[in-house]
């Protein structure tokens, strides 16, 4: 809201030789307390240092029915459309539009100008870190020997090598995997048996919680003529047939006759008591002619393997025919056997 105050406007018409100024239109009374209004401004402030600066800009105003006493005095000149008072003499009363714009300019002060304080900076938090490391150590199975100069192998879920590393004087071993990974440990070494698959699930560990993680590995070194029970290698009740799950056990003894070019073995299938002896000879027979037939598939020449069945002649415990025992003790007498004959 605005006030204006003491306002008018004036047309004026300028003298002639031997005459006096002329006064033919006249808008005074422009008087108004609170009158409505639009401002826009555009304002521009410098400072010098904390309490000199430079101001400046311009506006633009626009008053709306401000009110006017509007008087002519010459209607041939001024052809305004309202009827005459007197000789030449009209007066109207009306409201009307106002509009101004100007420019401005000045120095402004500031006193107990004050710095803001600095946001205090709150340090970003530390990403959560996604790796930990595998530190292993790997020795001679039944000893404390360790597997000096032993291949360990890395690999990702879908069987990708990652990573071959070699165990120092004191067999170890150390890498940095990622949490968010599955990863296959393979380790291999001259003269002995690859150790079995080490498998490190997807999200098995944290790395927050669990940065370092350690491990023990064996390998199997076979001396002469000593047999050496092979893990998971089953067959079907009454079959000689490879079972899947036997696969992984014998890929290792495949990767350990190829790394040994120049030793023989015997390999062995024993069977427990249940059933007549010729049975269980007869097919612990074709159990082990199905080991070398798998061997010999995958590389092995087969003068290097000689194939055996004993039937239930070698038993590891007392279950012997009328004996009584439970499953486990039978399982025990059920097994496949490599050993090194030359």
């Amino acid at each position: 809201m605005v006030s204006i105050s003491g306002g008018e406007s004036s047309l004026i018409a300028k003298a002639v030789p031997g005459a006096g100024d002329k006064v033919l239109y006249k808008a005074e009374n422009i008087d108004s307390k609170t009158r409505l209004a639009m401002k826009a401004q555009l304002r521009f402030s410098y400072f010098f240092n904390e309490h000199v600066g430079l101001n400046l800009g311009g506006y633009y105003m626009h008053c709306f029915n401000v009110p006017y006493g509007d008087y002519v005095y010459d209607e041939q000149i001024v052809r305004a459309p309202r009827m005459a008072q007197g000789d030449n003499y009209g007066k109207k009363f009306g409201k009307t539009d106002m509009s101004s714009f100007g420019v401005f300019c000045g120095v402004i002060f500031r006193f107990n100008a004050k710095k803001a304080a600095p946001k205090p900076q709150v340090p970003a938090p530390a990403p959560k870190p996604v790796d930990f490391t595998l530190k292993g150590r790997v020795t001679i199975c039944g000893t404390t020997e360790p597997a000096v100069g032993a291949t360990v192998t890395v690999k990702s879920g879908k069987g990708k090598k990652l990573y071959e590393l070699t165990t120092n004087s004191r067999g170890e071993y150390s890498v940095s995997l990622r949490a968010d990974t599955r990863y296959s440990i393979y380790i291999t070494m001259k003269e002995c048996l690859p150790a079995e698959e080490f498998i490190i699930e997807k999200g098995q560990y944290d790395p927050v919680k669990t940065p370092l993680v350690t491990v023990d590995h064996c390998l199997t070194k076979p001396k002469l003529n000593e047999p050496i029970r092979l893990n998971n290698i089953h067959y079907d009740f009454d079959k000689a047939t490879i079972r899947p799950d036997a696969r992984p056990e014998l890929n290792r003894l495949v990767a350990y006759l190829l790394d040994n070019p120049n030793i023989r073995v015997e390999m062995s299938s024993h069977t427990d008591s249940r059933g007549s002896d010729a049975y269980n000879l007869r097919l612990s027979q074709q159990r082990a002619n199905s080991v070398k037939a798998y061997l010999v598939e995958h590389g092995i020449d087969s003068s290097r393997i000689v194939s055996v069945g004993y039937g239930e002649t070698r038993l590891l415990n007392r279950c012997a025919n009328g004996v009584p025992c439970s499953e486990e003790e039978h399982q025990l007498n059920r097994r496949t056997e490599m050993k090194v004959i030359e």
